[in-house]
């Protein structure tokens, strides 16, 4: 007999966002964090609080710059995160 898959636990985070821009969103492993990218800002929920724990806003006026790449890390037995975010100047060329 198959089962259905059932929802155990179930955050919802209340977060102004505008549905035409491109977004990234990652859970942390471990559950407890989801990392949230946009247009020009990154941020770090805690799951557990329902807040924002950690941002980095670049300048939104400075379009030259473009997110590359953002990553992170677990350290310290689960006990904190290494977030590391690459931007590139757009308009730079050699």
């Amino acid at each position: 007999m198959s089962r259905k898959p059932s929802t155990i636990h179930q955050v919802i985070l209340n977060r102004d966002t505008r549905s035409d821009l491109e977004c990234d969103v990652q859970l942390i492993p471990g559950g407890q964090y989801l990392l949230f990218r946009e247009k020009s800002l990154l941020e770090c929920w805690s799951l557990v609080e329902k807040r924002v724990v950690w941002r980095y806003q670049r300048d939104s006026n400075d379009s030259s710059k473009a997110w590359l790449t953002f990553a992170y890390e677990v350290v310290e037995e689960g006990r904190a995160v290494v977030i590391i975010a690459i931007t590139i100047n757009a308009g730079y060329s050699e």
